[in-house]
């Protein structure tokens, strides 16, 4: 669970970006510079593109 903070409501919104983005297949980089840091997502687009065309019954692989 997050600490509390000087800033109140820090603290567990990185920790749900991190658990929802390892979820879909893809990772997040944190780079600390001072006086904050940068946050990188990537996501794998191939895979989610694929996920989407089935969904939506357009893919290769559906059976709609």
């Amino acid at each position: 669970m997050a600490k509390r903070q000087a800033i109140p409501g820090t603290g567990i919104g990185l920790a749900l970006v991190e658990r929802l983005t390892r979820a879909m297949g893809g990772r997040v980089e944190v780079i600390s510079a001072e006086p904050g840091a940068e946050f990188r997502l990537e996501f794998p687009l191939a895979r989610s593109a694929e996920r989407a065309q089935d969904r939506l019954g357009t893919g290769t692989g559906s059976s709609r």
